[in-house]
């Protein structure tokens, strides 16, 4: 047996592989890449039997929605020091009735949630259950669905447990539970700590011009 490509129409010049079918390796697949500009295969057989030829190919297609299935506002409320507050809105702006879907908060370094505040999510409309995780650092709320002729707007509440100067932005996703393709995201950040009131009372403070 011998396979060959050709490329924008022309045959190679020499086979890309060359096998010899004996009872001994009649039952071993052979397979062959071939180059991504193959436009034809030939294959030459000689010789008696049954041979079996299979030719397949795969592609990406790159397909953006046209809209985003939810929509997403986060604010966020730091009037007390030491706590951040995040209220959250969401609405499904897809197509038909969405399925299960989760609100997931991260929190910024530094940042923790308090169990106990979050009770208070029992009362929110379609809210089926919240789990922590990550040491606290993260919280995913589970609804039975997000409507879409209103929005669903929720509270929590996290508490700083270390103090950190300069944080990266933190994330809160919603996505469709079966169908995560289905998303909307948005980032929050916290204000800056000032170096100097992490560093209070320690050596290190001269080095950055906090010295008294």
């Amino acid at each position: 047996v011998e396979v060959s490509h050709l490329e924008n129409g022309q045959l190679v010049s020499q086979p890309d592989k060359s096998v010899a079918i004996t009872p001994n390796n009649a039952a071993v697949l052979h397979e062959i890449i071939f180059p991504s500009n193959t436009t034809h295969v030939q294959v030459k057989t000689t010789g008696t039997g049954t041979l079996y030829t299979q030719v397949s190919w795969s592609y990406y297609v790159n397909k953006p929605r046209a809209k985003k299935d939810f929509e997403m506002r986060v604010i966020e409320i730091d009037d007390v020091p030491g706590m951040l507050g995040l209220r959250i809105c969401t609405k499904y702006t897809g197509k038909g009735k969405n399925n299960m879907a989760i609100i997931e908060v991260n929190l910024p370094s530094g940042y923790i949630f308090d169990p106990e505040t979050l009770n208070v999510l029992r009362n929110v409309t379609h809210c089926k259950r919240q789990e922590l995780k990550h040491q606290n650092k993260k919280l995913d709320i589970y609804f039975d669905f997000i409507p879409k002729d209103s929005e669903t707007c929720i509270y929590v509440e996290a508490i700083r447990s270390f103090k950190v100067g300069k944080t990266s932005s933190a994330i809160v996703r919603v996505y469709d539970y079966y169908e995560t393709s289905r998303k909307a995201m948005e980032y929050y950040t916290v204000p800056d700590i000032n170096f100097c009131e992490i560093c209070k009372n320690t050596q290190d403070c001269d080095q950055i011009n906090c010295v008294d």
